[in-house]
């Protein structure tokens, strides 16, 4: 009873530290999930495999922490930041056209262009298997494995913006050529998230 005891504790603690870290990166439907999966993994260890499968309300818990992780990728996952995805779109055509901006381009700034046109040109597509594969972990996975990915989610570096890091780099050395991008893409590629 011990064991069961501490590995139900241990789950719960590893929701509620998986829960304020996506707090703080203000993924809220992420937070909310992580939240309630842990105390429902938790409570499935202390009442025992079949109990815990017979059970209506761990059940509609699970259930409901299933929804809230879709809900959580389609409204907080960088792939369907629409305003993101234009704003790549817009720093990948500055970048092919550099060369009239800064007819003078050194071989940093040339390798800069290459980077930036390969890694806007690939950034959405990148973005979207990314949340196709976060979807399918979140239908497929059950709520241990699902708890264990978010521990393992939580403790990994977040997958970069490259084409917002070529930007970042680019735009000092060469800011003729991103004056035809909105303001409100550059700062939203600024940003760091």
């Amino acid at each position: 009873m011990r064991i069961k005891l501490f590995v139900g504790l241990v789950c719960v603690a590893l929701g509620l530290g998986v829960a304020i870290y996506q707090a703080f990166q203000t993924n809220w439907l992420n937070a909310l999930s992580a939240l309630l999966l842990g105390p429902s993994v938790g409570i499935a260890f202390l009442l025992g495999f079949e109990t815990s499968r017979e059970s209506f309300y761990i059940q509609a818990l699970v259930g409901l922490t299933a929804i809230l992780g879709i809900m959580a990728i389609l409204f907080e996952h960088r792939a369907f930041d629409f305003k993101r995805t234009e704003a790549h779109a817009a720093v990948l055509g500055a970048f092919v056209r550099m060369q009239l901006a800064c007819p003078v381009m050194n071989t940093e700034l040339s390798k800069i262009q290459k980077e930036g046109i390969m890694a806007c040109a690939l950034q959405d597509n990148s973005d979207q298997v990314s949340a196709i594969a976060e979807l399918q972990k979140t239908t497929t996975l059950g709520p241990t494995l699902s708890l264990v990915d978010s521990v393992r989610s939580a403790a990994q570096k977040p997958n970069a913006d490259w084409c917002a890091e070529a930007f970042r780099v680019a735009q000092p050395l060469c800011t003729e050529a991103f004056v035809g991008v909105r303001e409100s893409s550059k700062q939203l590629l600024l940003q760091k998230k």
